[in-house]
């Protein structure tokens, strides 16, 4: 499957949930949503908001040069069969201010015009280290955010008089991140 990674007895997660529509377990690692299949040894990164991944045409190995940013609602469907090799860690507001290209067919075509053009682009190692941005990212293997999972399932909040399910999912649970100071 594209994109899995081999998991044992060993292996390590914070644990969201049991049994989504996709897989047997959901939850972080080193700050990126995953699932995790323990019956079959395999975890993969998850369609998330914020994820970047490789498109690609029909073909399963066709994937060049073009990549995507999900913006909006989650694409998990996409799960195991577009490789992600990223994710979106702070200035989301950005992404989603970025004209949408593409189309789902039945769509009306986004004139070329209205298109946001990316003029440039460059990895922030290759910055000058005094206009590099510090990001502080949540640890997501930090028994503190074990714990807010924790709540955030309960919710004890008084806003909740009628209790739902003590379930989250994966693509709504928050990896905080903000500039170092």
């Amino acid at each position: 499957m594209e994109g899995d990674f081999t998991t044992d007895k060993n292996w390590q997660f914070t644990k969201i949930q049991n049994n989504d529509l996709f897989a047997e377990q959901t939850g972080f690692k080193d700050g990126f949503s995953l699932a995790h299949n323990p019956s079959e040894k395999k975890a993969w990164l998850t369609h998330c908001p914020g994820v970047v991944a490789m498109a690609r045409g029909n073909e399963a190995d066709s994937a060049s040069s073009h990549f995507y940013i999900v913006n909006g609602q989650a694409t998990r469907y996409l799960d195991r069969i577009m490789t992600v090799f990223g994710r979106v860690v702070y200035g989301m507001n950005n992404i989603q201010a970025v004209t949408r290209t593409s189309v789902i067919e039945g769509d009306i075509p986004v004139n070329k015009k209205d298109f946001t053009p990316m003029l440039s682009m460059q990895m922030m190692s290759d910055v000058p280290k005094e206009k590099q941005i510090l990001l502080q990212v949540q640890n997501t293997e930090h028994p503190a955010y074990s714990d807010m999972i924790e709540k955030r399932k309960k919710r004890e909040n008084a806003f909740f008089y009628k209790k739902p399910p003590p379930v989250l999912d994966v693509c709504q649970t928050p990896v905080l991140s903000r500039i170092a100071k």
